[in-house]
């Protein structure tokens, strides 16, 4: 009941408990929800020290006859009722219990700090796996006997005792417990030894445990290296990225992938795409390609389609090739993925036609990708992520409570790549989900209106018709739209244009239920010389 609500003190109360009852499959083969509902009074009596050890007597039962998760449970329902009174049974299971049960005890006794705990813990007898344990529980403890007893630990024989040792001196933070690992890690052969204590350095979040951290940085040791990074975000954000961005270039490329991941993720700092683009490219050839493609995708926002498709390997078109089909699959799911109609198997080779369609393919993303370089140009930010007010104003004039909005998930198109307008709408504020085909789709393009080929299903890049959305919610500029004055196709040229799409909601082709959405510009280019 308490994961429900708090009862403020001792009293009767009336609780009312219901849950539904769900049939998905009904002998009629209709789904229904049956309703079980129950009530009954509460009674909270006020807190004496006979009930207490009445209460824990039970618990302390109930202890004996189970394990793993409900053991666990049980000795955190003792801890945080029982508090001090809990003390005693729980020593009495540190020093008579099974295994299992003397671990939990000895971690339980860890969330009671106090003398009595502290003493049931310094008097755990030798068994590595019950030391380990008291050792990890001492660490909520800074009396100087439980520093001393954790201290000289680190020079115990069996290596877990010592990587709990060093664990618990880092979570006392005081200076002697500092000096105590800084010594250790200066005499230690052992690189898992090390790795823990540059762990437990991290924890203290102290001045000198951050220079020895920050250092480890650059060891020659990999675990060493992958220690350094995890204990140096314990410290000070500004200057744990201080630290780590001396390593965001480095020549390591699983640890510079690491570096940035953790700048991300763990710091929340910006990040350089261009930093992932060498991770990426040392790949080619393997048959992974790592997580640079994902810290792309969701940190560099506009700049992470450019720097993937840079990432590509321009010589080798064929359909079996791995690196470049996943580099392409991934640039799709960016914030400004462009439409690559790729031809990618693994389980076959390509037929001469096929390769000649991906190099020509690369081709024209290489000219995109030069335009790039030479004249870099930034996305304006996706609708949803504008201040309210300003999102509105991306939408187009309401008609019967609907309003439609183009977008444009690049405004720079490589010539003869596919072009891609991507439509929402709302109804009252709400989304609305074109399940059909509208019957009427009409795209201005240059002051030009187009009708969309009816016998064709406007698909994006062939089989990736679901490109950026739902099946209708994204068009292809292409020769199937068919100018309405005279039924020429449409033919898009380099340089600047503009567009804006209008449909009708379907079913239904009434043209006075018309949706238009606001003109949108857009430019393609075919060489890096040319220009607007």
């Amino acid at each position: 009941l308490t994961k429900y609500r708090t009862f403020p003190g001792p009293g009767r109360y009336l609780v009312s408990a219901r849950f539904d009852l769900t049939n998905e499959h009904g002998a009629d083969g209709r789904n229904f929800n049956v309703p079980v509902e129950t009530k009954f009074v509460l009674t909270v009596l006020p807190r004496t020290p006979a009930r207490v050890t009445t209460v824990l007597d039970r618990l302390f039962s109930r202890c004996e006859q189970t394990s793993r998760v409900p053991l666990q449970e049980t000795i955190e329902v003792i801890c945080e009722f029982g508090q001090d009174a809990a003390v005693p049974g729980l020593g009495q299971f540190a020093q008579a219990g099974n295994t299992e049960l003397r671990q939990a005890a000895i971690r339980g006794l860890g969330t009671i700090p106090g003398k009595a705990s502290l003493n049931v813990l310094l008097a755990v007898e030798p068994d590595p796996v019950v030391r380990e344990a008291a050792l990890l529980a001492l660490g909520a403890f800074t009396d100087d006997r439980a520093v001393q007893c954790a201290v000289a630990a680190l020079a115990d024989a069996d290596a877990k005792v010592r990587t709990a040792a060093a664990a618990a001196l880092g979570q006392m933070k005081t200076d002697t417990a500092i000096a105590a690992l800084l010594r250790r890690f200066d005499a230690t052969d052992s690189l898992d030894e090390a790795a823990a204590i540059l762990a437990a350095l991290g924890a203290t979040g102290a001045d000198e445990p951050y220079r020895v951290v920050s250092a480890a940085l650059g060891r020659e040791e990999d675990v060493l290296r992958r220690a350094a990074v995890s204990a140096v975000v314990r410290f000070a954000p500004a200057d744990a990225a201080a630290a780590l961005r001396l390593y965001a270039e480095d020549e390591d490329m699983n640890f510079r992938e690491t570096v940035i991941r953790t700048l991300a993720e763990t710091l929340r700092v910006p990040i350089d795409a261009e930093q992932l683009a060498p991770v990426i490219r040392s790949r080619r050839g393997t048959n992974t390609i790592g997580d640079a493609p994902r810290l792309l995708r969701l940190y560099t926002d506009d700049k992470a389609a450019p720097t993937l498709l840079g990432c590509l390997d321009f010589d080798d078109a064929s359909i079996r090739h791995y690196y470049n089909m996943t580099i392409i699959q991934n640039q799709l799911s960016c914030q400004t993925g462009l439409a690559i109609p790729w031809l990618g198997d693994l389980n076959r080779d390509g037929t001469p036609e096929e390769e000649q369609q991906n190099r020509e393919t690369l081709a024209r993303l290489k000219v995109w990708l030069d335009e790039y370089r030479q004249k870099p140009w930034s996305e304006p930010p996706e609708p949803w992520r504008l201040p309210h007010d300003q999102g509105q104003l991306t939408w187009g004039p309401e008609n019967n409570g609907l309003r439609l909005r183009a977008r444009l998930n690049s405004s720079v198109w490589p010539l003869g790549l596919p072009q891609v307008i991507t439509v929402d709408a709302i109804n009252n504020g709400g989304s609305v989900v074109f399940d059909e085909r509208p019957e009427v789709i009409e795209v201005e393009v240059d002051g030009e209106w187009y009708a969309h080929d009816p016998d064709i299903e406007p698909t994006v890049c062939g089989e990736w018709h679901a490109y950026k959305g739902q099946r209708w919610h994204s068009y292809q500029l292409s020769p199937h739209w068919k100018r309405i004055t005279d039924s020429q196709p449409l033919e898009l040229t380099p340089g600047p244009h503009a567009t804006r799409i209008r449909i009708v909601r379907p079913p239904g082709d009434n043209r006075s239920h018309m949706l238009i959405s606001l003109p949108l510009e857009f430019r393609v280019v075919t060489n890096p010389t040319k220009s607007d």
